[in-house]
């Protein structure tokens, strides 16, 4: 029924078992560049072990809740960009106001640290400067628009996971 409003060949990474890997892969990246810092500062690793079940437990139950709120609409959600503002909408108003909130502060808590970590870890000169020309580099990006952004970078940076991911893995094997 589904695949009457999706198709699964037009998407980023159409093999959805590789999609998934793939989705895996580029929420780990992000992950490890804002979380790899501050491992450093954690006194018991039995927090880290606890911290990251409780966070995926939650993520899935989030995401779960999604596609079912998601799925529970179609097809009047396949029109939208961003089909979780249509299923808010049909509550309230009020309610997809504090929907749109907490997506942008998501958005945008993401870029500051993803771009905090890319610039600590790949630019380590002229940092303030550096960061003010990736700022202005993501800001000319944005113009394309979000479907296409994330058309083009769910894939890209999970596939650059899937390589750090490898390296990760070849130096543990090493050890």
């Amino acid at each position: 029924m589904v695949n009457q409003w999706a198709d699964p060949a037009q998407a980023p990474v159409p093999f959805w078992p590789f999609s998934a890997i793939v989705y895996v892969s580029y929420n780990l990246v992000l992950g490890v560049a804002v979380l790899a810092p501050l491992g450093k500062h954690v006194k018991k690793p039995a927090n880290l072990w606890s911290g990251a079940l409780f966070g995926g437990i939650s993520l899935g139950l989030g995401a779960l809740a999604i596609n079912i709120a998601l799925l529970a609409n179609i097809p009047a959600v396949t029109a939208y960009e961003i089909p979780m503002l249509s299923v808010t909408d049909r509550f309230s108003p009020v309610i997809q106001i504090i929907f749109v909130v907490i997506l942008l502060a998501a958005v945008y808590t993401t870029a500051v640290a993803s771009l905090y970590g890319f610039s600590a870890r790949v630019i380590k000169h002229r940092f303030k400067l550096s960061i003010t020309g990736v700022s202005i580099l993501a800001f000319g990006a944005a113009q394309f628009g979000f479907s296409t952004l994330v058309g083009l970078l769910y894939p890209a940076v999970g596939f650059a996971g899937l390589l750090m991911l490898g390296g990760l893995l070849y130096g543990f094997i090493k050890e």
